[in-house]
């Protein structure tokens, strides 16, 4: 259905983008992030009154589900005597996850006002930050879907959960596919690291919170000349929740030290960061650093048995981590999502 030769050319030439809505009344097709489609049929129109509807349905699904959980409508009805609210770690996470899901959409719909598609392919920061704030919705509305899918609640958590994390899934797919036909720099680069400190971040917050439990050796009288006997699980230590802050805190500005080396030695004349040896190092060695502390991190999560979806955030986040570093340190000059398979996820 869509113009593959038209994703691939869209150039406009200096017009200034309109804003978001004119392409849906009949006048001229205006290219945007929305759909960058330079041929502006009739179906190019529906496929962009698609794509909005994918985002905002994602969010109005996501949102409720998030709000509901952080405002108390939701609850935990496992213990049928009681009525239980989420922690607060938890509450946080989705709150966090709802104001970014809104921000995301309203930035994917301010710039298709503000760029023009030429203009767009360089500008890595604004994508990097849409992703972010989509990423990160998307994983706290995951980690939302998995706590609710383990416990007895009522008034439709899990429902509603399920199918925002679903349309919010294809949402985020969805822009970085749009960002991709346009051959968008750092393209990859942004979006895996972004989604990493996203579920770093979720993990660090439920762990400082108490709600992810860590497994320690019962080291009392008892069990003194028996250190392999385990305890039961019991708040993680000061000093591996130091370790979970670490990781998404070295992460992001491995992130943010990427772009700024890449828009500094990036040139017309070709000039590649992988010719900064020292500036590049700085990076990697973050994004190595991220991924062995992620090892260690998994190993204390892991060890609760009792919450499955602890060890999941810690193992989602450790092989995340470590694609970063597959990514990070591919030898490639080429920007985008779609150039060559080297620089392609």
């Amino acid at each position: 259905m869509e113009n593959l030769q038209g994703f691939r050319s869209q150039v406009t030439s200096g017009k200034q983008p309109r804003l978001w809505y004119s392409n849906l009344m009949g006048g001229t097709w205006t290219p945007t992030i929305i759909n960058p489609s330079s041929g502006g049929g009739v179906v190019d129109r529906v496929l962009f009154i698609f794509h909005l509807l994918v985002w905002v349905v994602a969010l109005v699904l996501t949102t409720v589900a998030n709000f509901g959980v952080s405002n108390g409508t939701f609850k935990d009805e496992t213990d049928p005597a009681h009525h239980h609210e989420f922690s607060d770690g938890t509450k946080t996470v989705a709150t966090f996850s709802g104001i970014c899901c809104i921000l995301g959409v309203l930035g994917i719909i301010a710039s298709s006002a503000i760029y023009d598609t030429e203009l767009y392919k360089s500008a890595t920061i604004t994508n990097t930050a849409i992703h972010f704030l989509l990423n990160y919705s998307l994983a706290g509305s995951f980690f939302i879907f998995a706590r609710a899918a383990g416990i007895k609640q009522d008034g439709g958590l899990y429902t509603v959960s399920l199918f925002g994390m679903i349309f919010h899934t294809y949402a985020s797919v969805l822009f970085y596919s749009c960002s991709a036909a346009l051959e968008t720099l750092a393209l990859p680069r942004a979006f895996i690291p972004t989604l990493t400190v996203s579920v770093q971040f979720i993990n660090f917050l439920e762990i400082n919170d108490g709600s992810f439990l860590c497994r320690t050796l019962d080291m009392d009288e008892n069990s003194a000349n028996n250190p392999s006997l385990i305890s039961a699980a019991s708040a993680c230590t000061d000093e591996q929740k130091s370790v979970a802050m670490l990781i998404p805190l070295f992460t992001l500005i491995g992130l943010v030290s990427m772009i700024a080396t890449r828009k500094m030695f990036r040139t017309d004349e070709g000039g590649r960061v992988m010719n900064a040896p020292f500036t590049r190092s700085i990076a990697l060695t973050l994004f190595l650093a991220s991924g062995i502390l992620s090892i260690y991190k998994y190993t204390f999560m892991s060890g609760n048995v009792i919450d499955n979806v602890a060890g999941m955030f810690g193992m989602f986040g450790m092989l995340l981590q470590f694609t970063i570093i597959g990514i990070a340190f591919m030898p490639s000059g080429e920007p985008s999502g779609g150039a060559t398979p080297a620089a392609s996820l």
